[in-house]
């Protein structure tokens, strides 16, 4: 219960607020990782991890992934714990090792919830926005522009309104792209 909470509390935090927490985690100058790193004598490999165009987009997609993992772990849970135990025992009689069961049990009883999962990861990294925003604006340079800030400084930065819409329904036709066989798979069953 203890590493539910642990692994799903991220899920629950604001993105605006991961970010700016994370952009502290990343400072070159007293972030957590760079005083981590000159402590412990790697002075070469302290960086501004959201100033350099190379690594920032990498830095970004890191913290998404720390956020982003407790709701697809809830889902997987509840798609394990719907495994009847009865295939279990029935392949152990038979003499099926943990690995055999794993492929031939496991993973097909799991088919709906990775359809679910990665229908989800895939529209979620689409209308990414804040995270960014709150991070790096979109910068150093472009390095982290994803479509949801381009749009956004497209709109109302540049004054494109027009340019800007076209990005937004880019991004609802993307979307539906993606869902439209989630949906179709689901509602079969």
């Amino acid at each position: 219960m203890v590493f539910r909470s642990i692994f799903y509390s991220p899920a629950v935090l604001p993105l605006v607020a991961v970010g700016i927490v994370w952009a502290w985690i990343y400072n070159p100058m007293f972030g957590v990782i760079n005083n981590f790193l000159r402590i412990m004598g790697l002075h070469a490999l302290a960086r501004p991890w959201l100033g350099d165009p190379r690594i920032a987009l990498y830095s970004v997609i890191l913290t998404a992934i720390w956020q982003g993992t407790g709701f697809p772990m809830l889902l997987f849970l509840a798609g394990l714990q719907g495994i009847p135990k009865e295939l279990y025992e029935a392949a152990e009689i038979d003499g099926a090792g943990s690995l055999q069961s794993f492929f031939y049990i496991t993973l097909p009883s799991l088919r709906e919830t990775f359809v679910v999962v990665v229908s989800l990861l895939i529209v979620n990294s689409l209308r990414v926005f804040d995270l960014v925003y709150a991070m790096t604006w979109g910068g150093p340079g472009k390095a982290t522009q994803v479509l949801g800030t381009w749009m956004y400084f497209n709109t109302f930065v540049y004054h494109r309104a027009g340019f800007g819409s076209s990005i937004a329904w880019i991004m609802t036709a993307i979307s539906l792209i993606i869902v439209y066989p989630y949906v179709r798979i689901m509602s079969r069953r």
